[in-house]
């Protein structure tokens, strides 16, 4: 049976998007020859003129190449070490994922998109408990398999009353749970509710499995970032929808973390006050004894310290400040956003914010559809989840990552050139 290049392309589209969810940053020698594919099916379209990016949306990405070109000669001309290597990801990745919004404005996949992320909602967690397992030599080490690198940082911790699991692609799960938990409330049909309920149970139990407090945080925000942002759709028939069934989320979520302590108090030894403790010690900013939190408070007033040098324009991608976090990349911070602070200043960090506030606002209108707001308003909720989850760690600093972003460009684009019959 004959395939046809749209069909090809949405295969191999949904496969590098499998692997960057699943198994970001590492495995490059897989993801690349898809991603050459993905480029040559591409420039085929460009030589048939199948390339439709809408204006608003081509406009956005001028502005954010032209801004981004201007702070990385602003690098160059500051001789900063990391300019060159940021122009990877501040112009040269977004151009394609520009690419990708071209040719996916035209083939509508995003039914395949949602179940690749379906998918990911399973195997994270699925695979979390294994890994968990044959960490701790409960699976023999012949049965166990470990999809990461062994060079790459990861496993087990037990610490006094708790436990923490570290994968690479927990990350991902900063925008998967809101993503699920949105399209839980939004599904009518009792079968589909059921398979993202199922989804639900297995990601709130990796949440609390993996330890880390900016995904328990995140992840419990975003019941009520939903309830927030159903307050911003106009439809009053839809946003009542989202928020009575979201109330009812959020019981469901507290009735079911309660079962789940119970049972877990009654055959372990876990210190539930010393969890509190660890969560509000990563909140204390300034008086925490935790070192990760130390780290990133020294980070803070340097990055600050550095920005009050140039305030409007900042110092250019790639500058370093007083303190160094990662000697392979001295100008790479966790505070990812206070790292834009010092590196493009108060206008970097007004241009950034903007685009995306349209993103956000152009979702929200579009949300006011029937049918758009099944892929949309999820993706927006994703999206504001993982940035700020983005807050304390550099994730949006990687290839890998960028999707979340892209995501939701890529639908306003599909959504404005449909509905203006230009497809």
């Amino acid at each position: 049976m004959k395939v046809s290049i749209d069909k090809l392309y949405t295969f191999l589209f949904s496969v590098l998007l499998l692997l960057l969810i699943n198994i970001p940053t590492v495995h490059k020698e897989i993801k690349i020859p898809i991603l050459l594919c993905l480029m040559a099916i591409i420039l085929y379209k460009i030589l048939l003129n199948k390339i439709h990016i809408q204006k608003d949306i081509a406009l956005l990405s001028m502005v954010s190449m032209l801004f981004g070109s201007f702070f990385i000669f602003n690098g160059v001309i500051h001789s900063n070490p990391g300019a060159i290597p940021s122009m990877t990801v501040i112009l040269i990745w977004p151009f394609l994922y520009m690419l990708f919004i071209g040719v996916n404005g035209y083939n509508n996949i995003f039914i395949a998109i949602d179940k690749v992320l379906l998918f990911s909602a399973y195997f994270i967690p699925i695979y979390g408990l294994y890994f968990l397992f044959g960490k701790a030599n409960i699976i023999p080490p012949i049965y166990f398999i470990d999809i990461f690198p062994k060079n790459v940082m990861g496993g087990v911790g037990l610490y006094k009353g708790s436990i923490e699991v570290s994968m690479l692609n927990l990350a991902s799960v900063f925008f998967i749970a809101p993503y699920i938990f949105t399209k839980f409330l939004l599904q009518d049909n009792l079968k589909e509710k059921f398979i993202y309920g199922i989804a639900i149970f297995l990601l709130i139990g990796l949440v609390f499995l993996s330890g880390r407090r900016a995904l328990l945080l995140v992840a419990v925000g975003s019941l009520f970032l939903i309830l927030l942002a159903s307050f911003f759709i106009k439809s009053k028939k839809i946003s009542k929808k989202i928020r009575t069934k979201g109330f009812v989320l959020i019981l469901l979520a507290v009735s079911f973390t309660f079962i789940v302590i119970s049972i877990v108090l009654s055959y372990y030894k876990v210190n539930l006050y010393e969890i509190y403790e660890g969560i509000v010690e990563g909140l204390s900013f300034g008086s925490s004894s935790d070192p990760s939190t130390q780290a990133r408070t020294m980070q803070f007033f340097s990055l600050i310290d550095g920005w009050s040098a140039s305030p409007i324009f900042g110092n250019g991608f790639g500058a370093v400040a007083s303190v160094i976090r990662n000697t392979d990349m001295p100008w790479a911070y966790e505070l990812s956003y206070m790292s834009l602070l010092f590196h493009t200043g108060l206008i970097g960090v007004i241009v950034y914010v903007s685009l995306v506030f349209w993103i956000v606002w152009q979702g929200l209108i579009i949300s006011n559809n029937r049918e758009d707001i099944q892929h949309i308003f999820p993706y927006i909720i994703g999206l504001v989840s993982f940035l700020i989850g983005n807050i304390s760690n550099p994730y949006l600093m990687k290839f890998d990552y960028l999707w979340v972003i892209f995501l939701p460009i890529m639908y306003i684009n599909y959504y404005k050139l449909t509905h203006r019959g230009r497809i």
